[in-house]
């Protein structure tokens, strides 16, 4: 299954301006200079489907210019009227807005994305996933992430053939390890995993700790050293996926 190569292949906060409609955390939280996307994706398979990625952003107050820049770790994109880069700057004007969007054509790369800016701004990245004769087949936002203090709690519901996925990104210089937890059938079950300085890793859950089909439980994931991470979820039921917030 394609969603499954997303993740094997290593492999966000919304808020929309218009009147600001915030989901899983409040508008102050939505708004930053500096945000980070656990889980970046663009390009094709082998079979022609492919994934591309749109990142929408929006200064906090219009009379507010914003110079931001899009840093690319662990991958490379190509934008639309651009060429392959793991750096992209976006200037975006007062009053104005950025939306740029990734081609897909390349062979598929993952990894993950910050965004600095030089003022707040909302920032969402949403990627898809399309046929090869480029019928959209699913779509979801990445959100933003906060940046977790060594440990994260969250529901994994595996129910009606969903399996659920975790990207977790190490924005640092160091290597850690980190630890994931779960209670199958009354017993915790664990599994480490280590992620590489400047690398995300993103896995299925079910890749980590075996679990019974239909399975619904808690899942807790926290770094060996006590340090910060950046994660999201995203959890996959046929051709319709969702993301997770993981939550400080």
């Amino acid at each position: 299954m394609k969603f499954a190569l997303f993740f094997l292949r290593k492999a966000a906060k919304l808020a929309m301006a218009l009147g600001v409609l915030a989901f899983c955390t409040t508008v102050v939280e939505a708004q930053n200079s500096f945000h980070v996307f656990p889980q970046f994706a663009d390009g094709r398979f082998n079979d022609g489907t492919y994934y591309r990625m749109a990142l929408n952003i929006l200064p906090w107050l219009d009379t507010d210019p914003a110079n931001c820049s899009l840093n690319l770790y662990g991958m490379k994109a190509t934008f639309e009227g651009g060429s392959s880069v793991s750096v992209f700057p976006i200037n975006i004007p007062a009053g104005g807005f950025a939306a740029p969007r990734t081609t897909g054509q390349q062979q598929f790369q993952g990894g993950y994305g910050t965004l600095s800016c030089d003022v707040r701004v909302y920032a969402t990245a949403v990627y898809t996933y399309h046929a090869a004769n480029g019928a959209k087949i699913g779509e979801a936002t990445v959100l933003s992430s906060e940046e977790v203090f060594w440990f994260t709690r969250f529901i994994v519901d595996h129910r009606d053939g969903a399996r659920l996925g975790v990207a977790i990104a190490n924005d640092t210089d160091m290597q850690h390890t980190y630890k994931i937890s779960a209670t199958v059938n009354g017993a915790v079950r664990t599994n480490q995993f280590v992620v590489p300085a400047g690398k995300n890793v993103g896995k299925f859950i079910d890749e980590l700790i075996q679990f019974p089909s239909g399975t619904v439980t808690w899942l807790e994931i926290e770094a060996l050293d006590q340090s910060y991470f950046y994660g999201v979820g995203l959890r996959f039921t046929g051709g319709v996926f969702t993301t997770i917030p993981i939550q400080n």
